[in-house]
């Protein structure tokens, strides 16, 4: 299982059908407060965000999603250079 902080959230969308693709992306990785999931019809991807009880929108390309969570995650990213 992946490595994400709000087990029990993520627990509740595999019940229902959902798929988590959080460590289906390939050389990239999702931040570990974030989950990329299908959703249980298998025809959109969303993401969850550990704390925050709403879900993303929906897109049909996995990779638009990816980068809606590292836009998200942006704030919170920590750079040493700047």
């Amino acid at each position: 299982m992946p490595r994400y902080n709000d087990p029990a959230q993520l627990k509740w969308y595999l019940d229902v059908g959902c798929l988590d693709y959080s460590e289906r992306l390939g050389f990239v990785s999702v931040p570990g407060n974030y989950a990329l999931l299908l959703n249980s019809d298998y025809s959109h991807f969303f993401y969850i965000k550990a704390g925050v009880e709403d879900e993303s929108c929906v897109h049909w390309d996995k990779w638009a999603v990816y980068r809606w969570i590292k836009q998200d995650a942006k704030p919170f990213d920590k750079d040493i250079t700047s």
